[in-house]
């Protein structure tokens, strides 16, 4: 997919027949919860238009050697309850915002493997550690957790930005590598702590600062031969 220069809207998507015989293609653009957006109004585009791709089991010819195009217009906005398209994101999971509304603030991490035990440590802007929390064993995946803003002391800290680092180990207290860049698809991005903030369909969410990579949509082609 390429998205076209200028600041332009429009994106082209081609799917290329690199096979010797016709080939029969169905493009799928997917929204987040892998739902087919053909023909579903794009939210935001102006003047008005719909997704492409095809339906059901309909499919297209592609000749050997040739190139199927669609174009289609990025989606500019995604108001409430409307379908849009689905992007996968890499997060920075070693820090989280606190805000001044007494919230818990959501974080995760994943491991490989089982952890005997696993220990969180949240520290200030100058490396201090100000929490420290025991979250016992763990399975291997994605593991989510809340920090309620408060020191070990039960002291509520200052609204801004903290660092999260996981140590996880094994029975033997060998250590095991633990990632807290995370990725999940974007279910919705809030402005209700006055800043805006991506929420994944994992249950995280970060403030955009914390964004690290964004992928393409989600976009399946199915090819079939006569």
């Amino acid at each position: 997919m390429y998205p076209q220069s200028a600041g332009s809207p429009r994106a082209d998507l081609y799917v290329f027949n690199g096979s010797p015989s016709t080939a029969n293609v169905a493009v799928h653009i997917l929204d987040e919860h892998g739902n087919n957006l053909a023909g579903v109004a794009i939210p935001g585009s102006a003047p008005a238009s719909t997704y492409p791709g095809q339906t059901g089991a309909t499919t297209v010819p592609i000749a050997a050697a040739n190139t199927l195009k669609l174009n289609w217009v990025v989606p500019q906005d995604s108001p409430e309850g409307g379908p849009n398209v689905s992007h996968t994101v890499t997060v920075n999971g070693k820090s989280v915002a606190l805000d001044g509304s007494g919230s818990a603030v959501p974080f995760g991490f994943s491991i490989d493997q089982a952890a005997a035990s696993t220990t969180v440590v949240i520290s200030d802007t100058n490396g201090n550690p100000i929490r420290t929390m025991d979250s016992g064993a763990r399975n291997a995946g994605l593991v989510k957790l809340t920090w309620d803003g408060k020191n070990d002391a039960g002291v509520r800290q200052n609204p801004g930005p903290y660092t999260v680092t996981v140590t996880a180990k094994t029975q033997a207290g060998a250590p095991i590598p633990v990632t807290q860049n995370g990725k999940g698809r974007v279910s919705a991005i809030s402005f209700a702590k006055g800043y805006p903030e991506i929420q994944l369909d994992n249950g995280l969410a970060v403030p955009v600062s914390d964004l690290l990579d964004v992928s393409a949509p989600l976009v399946t082609t199915t090819t079939t031969t006569p």
